[in-house]
């Protein structure tokens, strides 16, 4: 395939024959945005995207529980500035995941089940990802 545009020739030849390229208009002249593969290449990166997310998730939550045990073991004192920052950070971020499990959880007093719950979920939803991941990469 030849293209001629902004004065310059663009050669672009297709190697696999199920692939498709994307031709783009851009002002006067014309543009190629190479072959689109026909296996899901992009995704594939939305696949990978959102199980770096639930993994990332998943560690902010293991240090939040790991770092309320040594606040209320008294290890850590929230009156240290570094303790109180990473503390409130923790919590701005997580609180919103908790908030609508508690709301539907029954009190159960000093304990906590949100986070298990939540934990529950990324577990459901990595799988799910995993099962369907042919979809994502077009299998």
């Amino acid at each position: 395939m030849r293209l001629i545009g902004l004065g310059v020739a663009f050669t672009h030849r297709i190697v696999n024959p199920d692939a498709a390229a994307t031709v783009l208009h851009a002002g006067r002249g014309m543009a190629i945005q190479g072959p689109i593969a026909a296996n899901g290449d992009k995704m594939g990166t939305l696949y990978q995207a959102l199980q770096l997310i639930l993994q990332v998730v998943w560690f902010v939550m293991i240090v939040h529980i790991i770092m309320s045990w040594l606040i209320n073991f008294q290890v850590l004192n929230l009156r240290q500035p570094m303790v109180a920052q990473i503390w409130d950070g923790l919590n701005r971020l997580l609180e919103p995941l908790y908030r609508p499990i508690r709301n539907i959880l029954p009190d159960t007093g000093g304990l906590d089940l949100a986070p298990l719950v939540v934990f529950i979920i990324i577990i459901i939803l990595q799988n799910a990802l995993a099962n369907n991941a042919g979809f994502f990469f077009g299998m």
